[in-house]
């Protein structure tokens, strides 16, 4: 790119600030307006007028008002999961939004991690693996497919049936997914659901996959259990932990969520790690010394 083309687009980006800070009258009142539309209707109106793009101004206005103030109120549909509408703006972030999806589409049996964790998975696993997982779902019968032994926690009943189900469509054994309890709440490591590393015999796992309930619970409690070179995983850690990344919701510069997690990341200070992120969503990657 030239520096005539440089210029060129700061002096439109001027204009087109320029004319933000001075919209009419008119246009404004047509963008409050849609504050008093019920949900369902203003969101039509609000996506038809991003679409048509009538003006740069309405754009930003619409933005401010209807897509961040209100995203609460109304999810939108994409696919057969809702949806909240910020998870698609600003533009960059709906577009990474929709690869996601599209990702997922393609490849409905693949767990719901960024492609790019998938793929280091796909390198990294190696079917003499021995793997614990938090959280049950599609990656379930996708690891069963990749390990020697699979076992998964999981506290929801209808979830919990869903997964056996997958694992019998793949000829994977329906028990390796356990209907495990949460209780007692107010003591998580004490629980059945985290207990259900104690299957295994320490230095015997050799990944674990943390994606369901009481993550720091489970993540000290599988600590122990991994072996030299074992794989600790991490999905949706931008929502917990401070790395640098495009996902929306994420702790970048902010620090680790909280004192648990500083904690956390204190222990694991010495572990190499990998972060894979699709702009959407990212895992963090651990590798034990």
């Amino acid at each position: 790119m030239n520096a005539a083309t440089l210029r060129f687009g700061s002096a439109v980006r001027r204009r087109v600030d320029a004319a933000v800070d001075h919209i009419p009258g008119a246009i404004r009142e047509r963008a409050a307006a849609v504050t008093s539309v019920p949900p369902a209707p203003r969101q039509r109106i609000t996506a038809s007028m991003a679409r048509s793009c009538e003006s740069v101004a309405i754009t930003r206005v619409m933005g401010r008002s209807a897509f961040r103030s209100r995203s609460e109120q109304w999810p939108a549909r994409l696919g057969s999961r809702a949806v909240k509408v910020d998870s698609f703006w600003p533009p960059q972030r709906g577009l990474r939004r929709f690869a996601a999806e599209y990702y997922q589409r393609k490849h409905p049996d693949a767990p719901w991690l960024s492609k790019e964790g998938i793929e280091m998975l796909s390198d990294l696993l190696r079917d003499s693996d021995t793997c614990l997982e938090y959280g049950s779902g599609t990656s379930t019968a996708w690891f069963g497919r990749r390990v020697s032994k699979i076992l998964s926690a999981e506290h929801d009943p209808s979830w919990f049936e869903r997964v056996q189900g997958q694992l019998g469509a793949f000829g994977l054994p329906r028990d390796a997914v356990r209907l495990l309890s949460l209780e007692p709440r107010e003591h998580p490591e004490q629980s059945p659901y985290v207990r259900l590393v104690d299957e295994f015999a320490d230095g015997e796992l050799t990944f674990c996959y943390v994606d369901g309930e009481y993550r720091p619970a489970c993540i000290r409690a599988a600590i122990p259990k991994l072996a030299s070179g074992g794989l600790l995983v991490l999905d949706d850690a931008h929502g917990v932990l401070d790395h640098p990344t495009f996902s929306p919701h994420s702790r970048a510069g902010l620090g680790p969520l909280d004192a648990e997690w500083g904690a956390i990341v204190e222990q694991l200070r010495a572990w190499r790690m990998l972060w894979a992120s699709d702009g959407y969503s990212d895992a963090a990657i651990w590798i034990k010394p």
